[in-house]
């Protein structure tokens, strides 16, 4: 047997086509234009422009599986992860090794995963009657507070608060400030139920997962009328919840004829893109972690029980098997390496950087953080790394002898060296949120046992694996194709299998290699990590009770 799994990203869509032994066959990619940003705050992305890319890249996936030989996968990555050095295998290149000598098994289901915390609004005819506002959208910040107090004590039995990244406060934003829109909203869907709908025909249903955001009560598993009816918001308007792994219809002949599937084809509940990456990377069982990085930085792991944040930056989606998955999104990730030095720049500028960085970045998409903690004013900043108060100057100031060393020992010309050290301070910023994440979650009683799995597109690159495990100042775990296509193909393969999510991800998932800290380097990291916490709170980003114990 063969499944497919299709990721609907930031940047593009992903399909890929796994066999039954968890090895890659074949894949499709197509891009999407970058998200909107009509003013400081707001993120949104043109909904309609989703299905014809998902049609190509299903398309290319299917024409390379059924193929003579290999077939003519795109490249694993696209372009290079940013970093830069060998590189571990890369997915077409897994995927060039399944295809090799094998017979082409009949494809027998697929799911689809997609951001968490994006709305889509459809008229009656199915179709979005505004731009889909995304998972890093922080308008509702006064929605959130009145969510977050309607329904206070069932989001504190969840373990969370609502803030303005969840989808529910966007949709009372939009009642509240779109009334045209609202009068004509038939059904509010998510990012992957609005791509599912096309190709079942069955606008409306959603998973356990993507409707965590929406305030789907995941206690009693039923949508909480009580809060809905006091917000003004009827949930009849809201999807159909299934959970996780289960069938939520089947592929219609509409989409049938454009994108090659056979009519029919179960179409398995998928979990949120950060849900479906922590699975690829091997992080399914209590006390396992998972960071990816992606267009955002997610840290999502597994435990026995919820885990409560009183901050409400930390949420859990109901794991497939029983237990709890809780994590938190930044807002730091890829998407501020697109937007402040283009996208194809990143591979010129990963082949000149070296570290470490003579400046200490906060690498923030936009405005606004919501994990590890949140600040709706939050802005990234660029300072020296020996003041990261910035009273020294702009981040063109006095270095550290070791930054001022890496600076000098950059590769090609005097702008080019500028710009590969500020793309190095960028990529370490990520890492230092990575580490306030894992820090934020053992404050609030989580246990992290062994290594981090890594997952996302940056997962490839071996020389800022080797700067994140000495950031973290621990040892990190490469999975063979760590992306959240690969985790929807988990889902469609447990389903197809008939067995847990655990035991496929057992089975399927295994490591590149297992990357060690660098005791040097994790000392000069562990300095520069206490000077970057420090510059958040100078700014009043980062309370100073953030991190300490939840008993204390």
């Amino acid at each position: 047997m063969a499944v497919m799994g299709i990721d609907l990203g930031t940047s593009g869509v992903r399909a890929l086509i796994v066999g039954e032994d968890g090895r890659p066959l074949a894949e499709g990619r197509a891009p999407l234009s970058s998200p909107n940003r009509p003013m400081p705050g707001r993120m949104e992305q043109p909904a309609e422009a989703w299905w014809p890319q998902v049609e190509r890249a299903v398309r290319q996936a299917l024409q390379a599986y059924r193929a003579d030989g290999a077939g003519q996968a795109p490249t694993g990555g696209g372009r290079a992860a940013p970093g830069a050095g060998p590189k571990t295998q890369t997915g077409s290149e897994m995927v060039r090794a399944g295809m090799a000598g094998r017979a082409r098994p009949e494809l027998r289901a697929l799911s689809v995963t997609g951001t968490s915390g994006t709305v889509v609004f459809l008229g009656r005819d199915g179709r979005p009657l505004r731009p889909a506002i995304l998972y890093g959208d922080l308008r509702a910040v006064r929605e959130a507070a009145e969510v977050d107090a309607a329904g206070r004590s069932l989001w504190r039995r969840l373990g969370y608060r609502m803030t303005p990244a969840f989808a529910l406060p966007k949709v009372l934003w939009v009642k509240r400030h779109e009334p045209a829109v609202w009068k004509e909203t038939a059904r509010v869907v998510h990012a992957a139920d609005y791509v599912v709908g096309l190709l079942t025909g069955e606008t409306g249903v959603t998973s356990e997962s993507d409707a965590l955001k929406m305030g789907f009560d995941l206690l009693e598993r039923r949508w909480p009328s009580e809060v809905l009816t006091a917000l003004g918001i009827d949930p009849a308007r809201l999807p159909r919840v299934v959970p996780s792994g289960t069938v939520l219809g089947a592929i219609g002949r509409w989409a049938a004829e454009r994108t090659g599937l056979p009519v029919g084809l179960p179409v398995v509940a998928g979990m949120t893109d950060g849900s479906t990456s922590q699975l690829a990377a091997g992080a399914a069982e209590p006390g396992a972690w998972a960071s990816v990085i992606g267009s955002t930085l997610v840290v999502k792991g597994v435990t026995r029980s919820l885990l409560a944040d009183p901050d409400g930056g930390v949420y859990a989606h109901r794991h497939p098997d029983g237990w709890w998955m809780p994590g938190g999104a930044s807002n730091a990730g890829g998407q501020a390496l697109v937007e402040r030095f283009g996208a194809r720049r990143l591979e010129q500028l990963s082949r000149l950087v070296r570290f470490p960085s003579p400046h200490l970045v906060y690498p923030l998409a936009g405005r606004g953080e919501r994990f590890p903690f949140l600040a709706p004013a939050a802005e990234g900043f660029v300072v020296p790394a020996a003041d990261p108060t910035g009273r020294s100057g702009s981040s063109s100031g006095p270095t550290s002898a070791p930054a001022a060393e890496a600076a000098n020992g950059a590769r090609g010309e005097p702008g080019e060296r500028e710009e590969a050290a500020l793309f190095a301070g960028y990529l370490e910023g990520m890492g230092y949120i990575e580490r306030l994440a894992l820090e934020r979650l053992l404050s609030l009683g989580a246990v992290i046992e062994g290594p981090i799995r890594v997952a996302g597109g940056t997962a490839r690159n071996r020389a800022w694996l080797r700067v994140r495990a000495s950031i973290l100042n621990r040892p990190l775990w490469v999975p063979a194709v760590p992306e959240a296509a690969y985790g929807a193909a988990i889902l469609a393969g447990a389903y197809v299998l008939r067995q847990s999510v655990a035991e496929t991800v057992g089975a399927w998932v295994r490591p590149v290699e297992v990357i060690e800290p660098d005791p040097e380097r994790a000392s000069l990291y562990e300095a520069r990590y206490r000077r970057f916490v420090e510059a958040l709170r100078t700014r009043g980003f980062l309370p100073d009770s953030l991190l300490q114990p939840k008993d204390a």
